[in-house]
C-alpha cells in the first residue's frame, strides 16, 4: 500500500507539473504580441483583413504583422494556438526583418532535422547570433513558451534593438569561400509598391501603364539605374499590395512586392572570397542571348559563384574592359577599375587607355576606338565578346580579319553588321588605303595604360569610384545622388591574398539600408581589405553561389546582365 501512495503521489506530482506547465504556455497570438511590443513596431490602425476575429485580445498586433509582411497574407494564423519556442524565434527574427537571411542560410546549411524546416533556420539563427537568444530557447525549441520565456525574449529583443545584433557565416567549396553578413534591426516600411516589370523603352512601358490602368490599377513607369520600371501603387500595406499582386494580368501575376521609404538600421552583405586566378569574365553573347539573369550565366558557365560587374548600357558594358588581354570596350575618362591576371596578381587603378597596333616592320599606329564609330582616317578594332556582327561600322572602309594576330583576310566594308567568328577580331580602316596595314601578315595589339599600374592585367573592369586606393578619394564625376545616398552596393577588393567580390543589399527598411560611397570605404576596410573599388550596384546587384542567389536584388528579381563575373 505504501509502494502504491508513493506511486500515487508521484503520477500526482507529474500531473500537476504537467497541468501548471499547461496553464502557463503561452499562445502564439499573446507570443506574436509581447515580440512586436519589444521591438516597438507601430500598430495597424486601418481596415482588418486577416482570419483573426473581430475583439480578440491579440487582433491588432496580428492584423500588424500581416500590414507590415511579417506574416504572409495567405497564411491562417490561428492565434489561440499554444506556441513552440521555435515559432517564438521565427516571429522574433521575422519582425527584426531577418526573413530573407533565414531563407538564406537554409539553402546551405545542415539544419536540425526534429524542428519543422520552415521554423529550422530560426532555430540556427537564435544559436548563431550575437548576442544569442536565450538559452532555453537553443536547447529545448520544441517545447512550449512560457511566460518567462517571454520575459526573456522580450529582454533579448530590446537589447537587440537598442544595442544591435549581428550574425556572420561562412560555407567554403573547393578552395573559394562564401561569407554572409546580418547586422541590425529592420523597421517597416512607410508604404509599399509592386514591381510590375521592366521594359526597354518608354512606348512599351506607357503601353503597360495603360493597360494597368484599364484594369483600375494605378501605375506609373520610372527610371532608375539606366532601366525603365513600371511600379503600381503605391499602397498602405503589404497584404492590399500582395492581393494586387495576384490578380495582374500575364505575365506579371504575382510580381514582387516590395518595400518603400522607413527608418533604416539593418544590413545584409554576402562576399565571395576567391584567389584571382580564379575570376573570369563570362558574356551573355557567349553563352546565347543578348543579356541573361546572373543565374543563367553561372549555371552555363560551370560556375561555383558569380556577381555582377562594372556599369553598362544598351546591353553593353560602360568603360573599360579588357577580356583575356583584348580590350572590348573602351576607356570612360579616368574612373577606378579593377584588374587582375592568371598569375593570382590583382590590381586597382585608373582605367583609362590607349590602344595601339604594331605591324611586322614594327611600326606603331593608334587604334581610336574599340567596338564603336570611327571618323575619316581612323582605325577601329571590333571584337565578338558581346556579339559577333561588328554591328558599329559606319560607312565605307576596309577590313582585315585577324585571327591570333595573324591577317587572315581582307575585305570591303559598306554599312553594318559585318560578321565575325567568336575567334577573330576586326580591324576596320578608314583611311584612303590600307595604311599601316599595307603588305603586312601580322597585327600586334598594345594597351598603353594610363596608369602603368595596370599593364600586368589580362583582365580589366572599370567602373569606380576607388573606396581604398593609394591616392585621396575623388568622385570621379560620379552625382551626389550615386555618392551620398545608400544603394544596394557591389565592391570588390584585395586583402594581400584574395580578392572579395561583395554584394551589399539595399532599398529596404526591413532588410537591408544600402550604403553610401563613404559607408562603403568603411565598410570595405573594416573588412580587412587593403584596396577596393565600387561597381555597378542598385538593381544589378547580385551574387550567385552553388545554384542560388544569395542576395535580394532591389527590385525583387535577377537583372539581366550583358556579362557577369564567375568563378571556378
Amino acid at each position: 500500500m505504501k509502494k502504491l501512495n508513493k506511486k500515487l503521489s508521484a503520477l500526482l506530482i507529474c500531473l500537476f507539473f504537467f497541468i501548471a506547465n499547461d496553464s502557463e504556455a503561452v499562445t502564439r497570438g499573446e507570443t506574436l504580441h509581447k515580440v512586436m511590443e519589444a521591438l516597438s513596431l507601430p500598430q495597424w490602425t486601418g481596415k482588418s483583413f486577416s482570419d483573426v476575429p473581430q475583439g480578440h485580445p491579440y487582433g491588432k498586433s496580428i492584423e500588424s504583422a500581416f500590414a507590415m509582411g511579417i506574416l504572409f497574407p495567405s497564411d491562417q494564423f490561428y492565434p489561440d494556438l499554444e506556441a513552440s519556442r521555435a515559432e517564438a524565434l521565427a516571429f522574433a527574427f521575422m519582425a527584426m526583418g531577418w526573413t530573407h537571411t533565414a531563407k538564406t542560410l537554409a539553402l546551405y546549411h545542415d539544419l536540425p532535422r526534429d524542428i519543422p524546416p520552415y521554423l529550422a533556420p530560426y532555430v540556427v539563427l537564435a544559436e548563431t547570433a550575437i548576442p544569442k537568444a536565450p538559452d532555453e530557447f537553443i536547447k529545448d525549441p520544441k517545447a512550449a513558451v512560457t511566460e518567462k520565456d517571454i520575459k526573456d525574449l522580450s529582454l533579448w529583443l530590446k537589447a537587440s534593438y537598442s544595442r544591435g545584433i549581428t550574425w556572420n557565416y561562412k560555407l567554403e567549396k573547393s578552395g573559394l569561400s562564401l561569407v554572409m553578413g546580418k547586422s541590425g534591426v529592420g523597421r517597416p516600411p512607410q508604404e509599399w509598391i509592386i514591381a510590375v516589370g521592366e521594359k526597354d523603352n518608354d512606348q512599351e512601358a506607357n503601353q503597360l501603364v495603360k493597360k494597368l490602368g484599364s484594369r483600375g490599377i494605378s501605375a506609373k513607369a520610372v527610371r532608375s539605374d539606366g532601366t525603365i520600371s513600371v511600379i503600381a501603387g503605391p499602397y498602405g500595406n503589404y497584404f492590399q499590395a500582395w492581393l494586387l499582386s495576384q490578380v495582374l494580368p500575364s505575365p506579371y501575376r504575382g510580381a514582387p512586392v516590395l518595400p518603400q521609404g522607413g527608418e533604416r538600421k539593418s544590413l545584409f552583405w554576402a562576399a565571395i572570397k576567391v584567389p584571382a586566378d580564379r575570376c573570369f569574365i563570362a558574356t551573355a553573347p557567349s553563352i546565347g542571348a543578348r543579356n541573361l539573369p546572373l543565374s543563367k550565366i553561372a549555371e552555363n558557365s560551370d560556375s561555383i559563384g558569380a556577381i555582377n560587374g562594372g556599369f553598362f548600357g544598351s546591353n553593353r558594358p560602360i568603360g573599360t574592359m579588357v577580356i583575356d588581354g583584348i580590350p572590348v570596350s573602351p576607356s570612360y575618362a579616368d574612373r577606378s577599375a579593377i584588374g587582375w591576371n592568371q598569375r593570382g596578381q590583382a590590381f586597382f587603378g585608373n582605367g583609362n587607355f590607349r590602344l595601339y597596333g604594331k605591324n611586322k616592320r614594327g611600326q606603331s599606329f593608334p587604334i581610336s576606338g574599340v567596338n564603336q564609330p570611327i571618323g575619316e582616317g581612323a582605325l577601329a578594332l571590333y571584337t565578338p565578346h558581346f556579339g559577333q556582327f561588328a554591328t558599329q561600322v559606319k560607312g565605307p572602309g576596309t577590313e582585315f580579319i585577324l585571327k591570333g594576330g595573324q591577317i587572315i583576310s581582307q575585305r570591303n566594308a559598306q554599312g553594318s553588321n559585318h560578321f565575325m567568328g567568336e575567334d577573330k577580331l576586326i580591324l576596320l580602316t578608314k583611311t584612303s588605303g590600307p595604311g599601316p596595314l599595307a603588305d603586312t601578315t601580322e597585327i600586334g595589339l598594345k594597351i598603353d595604360w594610363k596608369d602603368p599600374y595596370m599593364s600586368d592585367a589580362d583582365q580589366v573592369i572599370q567602373a569606380g569610384p576607388m573606396l581604398i586606393g593609394t591616392g585621396p578619394a575623388t568622385t570621379e564625376g560620379f552625382s551626389p545622388s550615386i555618392i551620398n545616398k545608400r544603394h544596394p552596393r557591389t565592391i570588390v577588393g584585395w586583402d594581400g591574398d584574395s580578392l572579395w567580390w561583395i554584394a551589399v543589399d539595399g532599398r529596404s527598411s526591413w532588410h537591408s539600408d544600402g550604403l553610401t560611397i563613404p559607408e562603403a570605404s568603411k565598410f570595405a576596410r573594416d573588412l580587412g581589405l587593403r584596396l577596393a573599388v565600387n561597381m555597378d550596384g542598385g538593381g544589378s546587384t547580385q551574387l550567385w553561389w552553388d545554384g542560388y542567389t544569395v542576395n535580394r536584388p532591389s527590385d525583387g528579381r535577377e537583372r539581366p546582365l550583358p556579362y557577369g563575373v564567375i568563378f571556378r
